[in-house]
């Protein structure tokens, strides 16, 4: 029960001064009240967690309406450990920052275990784990720090290497490492390089070519078949191979000055019967028309150029031609691969008009079959002019 003591300012303290509460009376001495009766003082306990008593009321710790609080302060100067959860439902900040590693190691982190600190001299967070502070990687740290990773003295162009348990920097791949890599060491002059089935090996020379494997005559000779030439003859293409043939180009260079008489042919797109169709065949810029051998029944005409051939377009067979309408020779055939001879030889040109190829017999085809089908023209020449 609480007594409401009046004022004790200017009153007497030789004990005149009293109160009296629910029956007891109490004298003022100057310093405290006292029961009249009681000739000492009583000393309240200081309460403590198994009995009652009073309560020290100072900084951090407060009553009001008769209840205690007290502030976080002065829980962390009382320097106490909670071994409760604490929940905080606003912002905390706290500064935990140690001036370097040595004052770091200095606090247990076993004790701490999970706590987290700053050490200003390293520039890096840490974390107490397994009894020991581990440090907190961030952009500002360096490849070097991982624990894997080890650079040592590095240069410039060096890379790292996964040796199986570590990264280690080791330098770039250079020409001494082809070297080494190609058993540039073992090889001797005019050596090639080979593949032994397991690592590379240098060889001697075995191309036919002679020092460092260059490509000699002899490879020219069995490329373009020589052994197989005769005096006179000339290189030629069969379509898949060189051959050595008779000189057909009537020049010099070697010959007699006198041309072969040779055949040439082409044959037509897919005439229907009665039908007209151009192929140019392949010959000299002049020339001996000597026979004319079509492979179908045909109507067949050779012109100096395509304009003459286009202007003859609409000539009816059995129509003589004009004398200067281009026209070379003309046949009709009424059998397959049947051969007309040009009694006498008939001279052959190439206008050269621009845009025509200098060698071509232009070549008007109709067909007399019967059916359609596609024909082949064969002429037999001689060249009369380069």
């Amino acid at each position: 029960m609480a007594i409401d003591f009046p004022a004790t300012t200017g009153q007497a303290t030789d004990g005149s001064y009293a109160h009296t509460a629910s029956g007891i009376t109490w004298a003022w001495d100057g310093t405290t009240w006292k029961a009249q009766g009681v000739t000492g003082s009583y000393v309240l306990p200081t309460a403590s967690a198994t009995g009652l008593g009073g309560v020290k009321i100072g900084s951090g710790i407060s009553i009001s309406t008769g209840t205690i609080s007290s502030t976080l302060q002065s829980v962390v100067d009382s320097n106490a450990t909670c071994t409760s959860e604490v929940f905080i439902q606003n912002k905390l900040y706290f500064s935990n920052n140690f001036s370097d590693i040595t004052a770091l190691n200095a606090v247990s982190a076993s004790t701490y275990h999970g706590m987290f600190a700053h050490v200003h001299a390293e520039g890096h967070g840490y974390f107490a784990h397994a009894g020991a502070w581990t440090q907190l990687l961030d952009t500002g740290s360096s490849i070097n720090e991982l624990a894997d990773v080890t650079t040592g003295t590095i240069s410039t162009g060096d890379v790292l290497t996964w040796s199986g348990s570590a990264w280690a920097a080791t330098g770039a791949y250079t020409n001494s490492d082809v070297d080494t890599h190609l058993n540039v060491s073992a090889a001797s002059s005019g050596q090639i390089l080979s593949w032994n089935g397991s690592d590379y090996a240098w060889v001697a020379d075995q191309t036919g070519g002679g020092g460092g494997g260059s490509y000699a005559n002899s490879d020219v000779d069995s490329h373009l078949n020589v052994s197989g030439a005769s005096s006179g003859q000339i290189l030629s293409w069969n379509g898949s191979d060189y051959a050595w043939v008779a000189d057909q180009t009537g020049g010099g260079g070697g010959g007699t000055g006198l041309g072969s008489r040779s055949t040439v042919s082409a044959t037509t797109a897919s005439l229907a019967n009665n039908v007209a169709g151009n192929v140019d065949v392949t010959a000299y810029k002049s020339y001996s028309l000597l026979k004319i051998k079509p492979s179908i029944a045909a109507w067949v005409t050779l012109y100096v150029d395509a304009a003459s051939r286009t202007a003859d377009t609409n000539r009816v067979q059995g129509a003589d031609p004009a004398p200067d309408a281009g026209v070379i020779a003309e046949v009709i055939t009424t059998a397959a691969n049947q051969e007309i001879k040009m009694s006498p030889g008939v001279l052959g040109w190439h206008q050269d008009a621009g845009g025509d190829a200098v060698t071509s017999v232009f070549c008007k085809v109709v067909n007399k079959s019967g059916s359609t089908g596609t024909c082949t023209v064969s002429l037999t020449v001689v060249q009369l002019e380069a």
